[in-house]
């Protein structure tokens, strides 16, 4: 499952697929069990299409990111936490933060695990000045606003 999802544009496609094998049904068909059906395809697919604007960087270049100020997000794909936070932060900032995919790299996961007592709780932030599963997403944003992110995209 982590190889499929790991690509994080892989699950708005599938859902956009299935939208349009209901859509599809329901246009030959006249069945709004299918109109309903493809409603929520569409919905996931809208949902999940913000999650895949997100350009995840090698955990290689942490350390240095946050030595400059800034934060650093671990995520993956598909997570509703990570969604929220990816949401949360709009259009001008979701790009300030350093975002590591815990599924791209199995170095990844591990530095995770190091802040988590072991587990692979996302969305984890991590600024110069510690960690926090970032369940409050207001809290996370600010803390992100407030830090100086080694280069803007």
């Amino acid at each position: 499952m982590r190889r499929v999802l790991k690509v994080p544009a892989l699950l708005p496609m599938a859902f956009a697929a299935g939208a349009l094998l209901f859509l599809a049904r329901a246009i030959l068909q006249g069945d709004w069990v299918s109109w309903l059906i493809a409603a929520l395809f569409i919905f996931f697919t809208v949902r999940y299409f913000v999650d895949a604007t997100i350009q995840s960087r090698p955990v290689a270049g942490v350390d240095a990111h946050l030595a400059q100020g800034g934060a650093v997000v671990f995520w993956r794909p598909g997570c509703p936490y990570c969604g929220a936070l990816i949401r949360a932060l709009g259009p001008e900032l979701r790009n300030s933060p350093y975002w590591v995919n815990i599924w791209d790299e199995p170095e990844a996961a591990e530095r995770l695990r190091s802040y988590n007592d072991g587990n692979e709780t996302v969305p984890t932030l991590v600024t110069s000045a510690g960690h926090v599963v970032a369940t409050d997403t207001a809290a996370a944003v600010e803390t992100i606003r407030t830090a100086t992110p080694a280069e803007r995209a």
